[in-house]
């Protein structure tokens, strides 16, 4: 199987699963054990594994919560992938400079501020400390364009412990600078979330981290959007008095243009109102930042 065919298998493989509307895992399962044996071999290899990233532009790979998947299928290590992603990483900045997509750009700039992009959404995935202080200063860099600080947060929390993961949380959403939109930032702590099935730490801190920073959002649509998906993962949150009273703030706001906004909030105050009993979750700021989260309360969501 040579180095073409390699790239083109997976191609194959990933257009496929596009195709016919397979989820990423589906692809995963259905790979023949012959091409993941040598698949696997061939990205542990360091110039192949950076042919292959620089070849797939905007393939589905790349998307954020395939990353995890891509690595753990092809037991990509960290020794092999971290050398590589920071070199297209060096490389791709000499001509990307920070700067976001343009129709000027040329074909050579362009695929480097693709791989510029790509290389650091990556590295969150095999970081060191060096690399994770790199995430961070992208992530919390107001000179650098939101299109760079945005994978930079999600390699960040990716990697971060749970006392970092809330400490840059409530930074970016409560700091003056220009950061990168909030609803990616929101997004960015639910995957992250989503990933930490072995970190219970981790996931408590970014569940009580989402409490103190939704009670401060004054977003209509963007509170109902990470409302709701906190909800899903936080029975506590769920049934909680203090969340209750965010809901009804916000219901005081005007309609929404956002489609579905105004029925999603409905749609929760509803949910109360059989309810007797409430949980509850602290949206104090000084107790989130008081709290030690390398100390475990058992509360993992649902």
């Amino acid at each position: 199987m040579n180095t073409s065919y390699c790239i083109g298998l997976c191609l194959l493989l990933a257009g496929n699963a596009i195709a016919s509307s397979m989820v990423w895992e589906e692809y995963y399962e259905n790979c023949p054990d012959e091409d993941i044996a040598y698949l696997t071999e061939y990205f542990n290899d360091p110039e192949h594994f950076k042919e292959f990233l620089m070849s797939l532009g905007d393939n589905r790979v790349f998307w954020p919560e395939n990353i995890p998947l891509f690595k753990k299928k092809f037991d990509v290590q960290d020794k092999v992938a971290r050398p590589v992603l920071l070199d297209i990483y060096r490389e791709s900045l000499l001509k990307a400079r920070w700067m976001p997509f343009s129709p000027d750009d040329t074909v050579d700039v362009r695929s480097s501020k693709r791989g510029l992009f790509h290389s650091i959404e990556w590295m969150g995935l095999f970081a060191d400390e060096p690399v994770k202080q790199l995430l961070l200063g992208i992530a919390t860099d107001d000179s650098a364009d939101s299109f760079y600080r945005g994978p930079a947060i999600r390699g960040y929390l990716r990697c971060a412990s749970a006392q970092n993961a809330r400490d840059v949380l409530v930074r970016l959403l409560t700091g003056t600078g220009t950061v990168a939109n909030h609803s990616e930032i929101y997004k960015s702590a639910i995957l992250a979330y989503d990933e930490a099935e072995d970190d219970p730490q981790k996931r408590e801190a970014i569940l009580a981290s989402m409490s103190v920073l939704l009670a401060r959002e004054s977003e209509k649509w963007l509170f109902v959007s990470v409302d709701k998906d906190v909800a899903k993962r936080s029975r506590e949150y769920a049934e909680s008095s203090q969340r209750l009273a965010i809901l009804k703030r916000i219901n005081k706001l005007p309609p929404s243009t956002n489609y579905g906004t105004d029925n999603d909030l409905n749609a929760a105050l509803e949910s109360y109102k059989s309810r007797k009993t409430f949980t509850s979750v602290s949206t104090n700021q000084t107790e989130l930042m008081a709290r030690d989260f390398r100390k475990p309360t058992g509360k993992r969501g649902q």
